[in-house]
């Protein structure tokens, strides 16, 4: 029964995660749309928003792995 309680606190967790990073993206649409227009590249792009959620999503899991 823990488990299944877990699994779902995990799902949870992962929705909650994708649908912040989703926002961060959708409200930079003005700019990424300006970096397309000045010449970046679509690799270039999703770059810098990989690690843009690598640093969103950095303190979190920190001070989840050192609680838990």
């Amino acid at each position: 029964m823990a488990s299944v309680v877990g699994g779902w606190g995990m799902v949870i967790v992962l929705f909650a995660t994708l649908s912040t990073l989703s926002l961060l993206i959708r409200q930079r649409a003005p700019e990424l749309a300006l970096l397309k227009g000045a010449g970046a590249t679509p690799s270039q792009i999703g770059r810098m928003i990989v690690g843009e959620a690598a640093k969103a999503l950095r303190s979190p899991a920190i001070q989840a792995a050192t609680r838990g």
